[in-house]
């Protein structure tokens, strides 16, 4: 078997230090997983109220509003605002609704839909990136706050918005 060669130490250094960075940080790159909410009454910061498949066992697990595909199949509140980032995928179904007590930020690249019969409650000002337009209501979005959508956003769909603030 022929033995590789550098042409220098010092560049055979580099590349297998390069190497060895790509391979060590690819292994830590945290993946989405997929959430369903399961309690009567969950809330969104107790492990034991969601689970990996619809109707399953707890998860023991929470979602991660950044990046999770989170599916709210039963009255769900957030305690706290909440901001949902560029990868995440919301989806309030089953004429359930989510509850958020704070206010909430939908980053541009999210996909947010309230199915019919489901509604989306802020307590508190809903604010929609630039170019956020993955956003489908066809159930309820009620904002008791302000809604402030910034440049080219957009919401799509059949249901209803309302406002106890401006918009």
């Amino acid at each position: 078997m022929k033995k590789l060669s550098c042409l220098s130490e010092s560049i055979c250094f580099k590349v297998t230090t390069v190497f060895l960075f790509l391979f060590l940080t690819s292994s830590f790159v945290a993946t989405a997983k997929t959430v369903y909410s399961r309690s009567s009454s969950a809330d969104w910061n107790i492990s034991s109220d969601w689970s990996n498949s619809s109707g399953g066992s707890s998860c023991h697990c929470t979602p991660d509003e950044s990046k999770d595909n989170i599916y709210v199949e039963k009255n769900t509140v957030s305690s706290t605002g909440l901001t949902f980032g560029s990868k995440v995928n919301l989806v309030v179904r089953n004429n359930s609704t989510l509850t958020i007590n704070g206010n909430a930020g939908i980053n541009a690249g999210a996909q947010i839909t309230v199915e019919t019969g489901s509604i989306l409650v802020v307590n508190g000002d809903l604010r929609i990136e630039d170019n956020s337009d993955q956003i489908i209501i066809n159930g309820s979005l009620i904002i008791n706050g302000t809604y402030v959508g910034e440049n080219n956003s957009a919401i799509k769909g059949t249901g209803s918005l309302s406002t106890t603030g401006s918009a």
